[in-house]
């Protein structure tokens, strides 16, 4: 399966499928893409960033019609149900507007998806998102944390997703039409 992937570290985290042949589309906007796939009901996978964008009904809705029958839509987005969130707060990174419009929990995005015809198939971590997260929602505080404590909070977080991948800091979902 070939799938047009707008984000190169999401790439990265489903190059270990081995029967997904992955294409990075570097440079491209994601409204960009949306014309690439426009007026094709022929394309087997995309994979976009969903939470910054201000009309997700009409961005799903491309996506949706672009799909072939067995096409899948890759959406990875942050979870602000995750372990970091609940402990930064209004601190964390993906709060950060405008790069983040919208907020899912896995629970939400499921209904979400439900209401517009797909079914989630698939969830996976971005393993490294913790790391970053922490490194990035410390920054935004005004006391000085030490790198190694933000380490560690960035390896709670990680190790948090290993139990339960629901409340991982960030989830690639693979979608199908139901």
């Amino acid at each position: 399966m070939q799938i047009f992937v707008t984000e190169p570290r999401v790439a990265l985290a489903l190059a270990c499928n081995a029967d997904w042949q992955s294409m990075v589309l570097e440079g491209f906007s994601h409204d960009a893409v949306g014309c690439l796939v426009a007026g094709t009901n022929r394309v087997e996978g995309v994979v976009a960033k969903l939470g910054d964008r201000a009309s997700i009904d009409a961005y799903f809705d491309l996506f949706s019609n672009s799909l072939a029958e067995n096409g899948v839509l890759i959406l990875a987005l942050p979870n602000c149900d995750s372990w970091d969130a609940k402990m930064y707060q209004s601190y964390w990174n993906a709060y950060d507007t405008p790069r983040h419009i919208w907020h899912f929990t896995p629970q939400t995005l499921q209904l979400f998806a439900e209401k517009r015809g797909f079914k989630i198939i698939k969830k996976h971590r971005l393993p490294l998102d913790p790391f970053f997260n922490a490194m990035v929602s410390d920054s935004y505080k005004d006391r000085f944390t030490f790198l190694p404590v933000t380490l560690l909070k960035g390896l709670a977080a990680y190790l948090a997703s290993l139990i339960n991948i629901d409340k991982s800091s960030s989830i690639i979902y693979v979608l199908k039409k139901a």
